[in-house]
């Protein structure tokens, strides 16, 4: 059967994210906002866990060239998790007239939370930096099948980590 890990989190995109990334995101845009460039092209031959199966652990060093609002949605599971999966980019207003992408993920991976948070790290540069020094920002956890605690998911305005992975025994 294999074991599974709940993928929730949610980030605000940089105003200067590169087109590039966007382009990334774009399939999983959600209602109105600014122009976002053509969504890369889907490749049904990619899904981020082929990475997973290099022997030495090493994601793609570009993982912006591919379409992830296909698979930050993804369950493949069916019935570990309660509840939906789905994934949307939405634009929203500020109170100053301009406004930002917010990127919303719920996914559930047959995969343990060591092998899934490179699918969150590598967005480090493009989310927004709420945080100041010693006061990360909460976006999100991983919640493995066989253990009662979630990995929760931090961005300290330069990186993104995770808490209790290091803990986590599988």
């Amino acid at each position: 059967m294999g074991s599974f890990t709940e993928m929730v989190f949610a980030v605000e995109v940089r105003p200067d994210a590169p087109e590039a990334f966007l382009a990334a995101l774009a399939g999983a845009r959600v209602g109105d906002g600014p122009p976002l460039p053509t969504p890369m092209p889907s490749d049904p031959d990619w899904s981020p866990d082929e990475y997973l199966a290099d022997p030495d652990g090493v994601f793609e060093a570009n993982p912006i060239g591919h379409q992830w609002g296909d698979v930050l949605g993804v369950d493949m599971s069916g019935v570990v998790f309660a509840g939906e999966t789905r994934v949307s980019l939405t634009w929203r207003d500020d109170y100053q007239g301009g406004g930002t992408w917010h990127l919303t993920s719920r996914s559930v991976w047959k995969e343990g939370p060591h092998e899934i948070a490179p699918f969150v790290a590598w967005m480090a540069p493009y989310v927004c930096p709420k945080a100041g020094p010693g006061y990360p920002t909460f976006l999100g956890y991983l919640k493995y099948e066989y253990h009662d605690r979630p990995v929760l998911i931090w961005h300290d305005g330069t990186e993104i980590t995770f808490e209790g992975l290091d803990q986590m025994d599988l």
